[in-house]
C-alpha cells in the first residue's frame, strides 16, 4: 500500500477495512513499516518515482502526493544513472 499509492505512515496506520473497496479500486486515505531500511518516505520515493518514469506530469504527481507546490514534490524525486543513460540516449 505504501509503495503502490504512496501513502503516508499517518495515512496508513489510519486506514480501515471499511476504506478500501478492492472492487471499484479506491481507498479512502486518512491516513509503519521500518525494516531492512525500508520506511513510509522510502515507499512515497518509490511511488513518485515510479510515477515520473511513466511520463506523469509533475503536477499530476504533486496533487498525487498531497503537496501544495513542486519544491516539495521534488524531494521525492529521484533518477538512476540507468534512467539518465536511457534517457540520453533517446536523443
Amino acid at each position: 500500500m505504501l509503495y503502490y499509492c504512496g501513502l503516508r505512515r499517518c495515512e496508513l496506520i489510519n486506514l480501515n477495512w471499511e476504506d478500501v473497496n478492492l472492487g471499484k479500486e479506491w481507498i479512502f486515505v486518512r491516513c509503519g513499516i521500518k525494516k531492512k531500511g525500508y520506511s513510509a518516505p522510502s515507499f512515497r520515493h518509490g511511488f513518485t518515482t515510479r510515477l515520473l518514469n511513466k511520463d506523469v506530469s509533475l503536477v499530476h504527481i504533486k496533487n498525487l502526493m498531497g503537496h501544495r507546490s513542486l519544491e516539495s514534490t521534488q524531494i521525492y524525486l529521484h533518477v538512476t544513472g540507468k534512467e539518465l543513460v536511457k534517457s540520453i540516449n533517446s536523443l
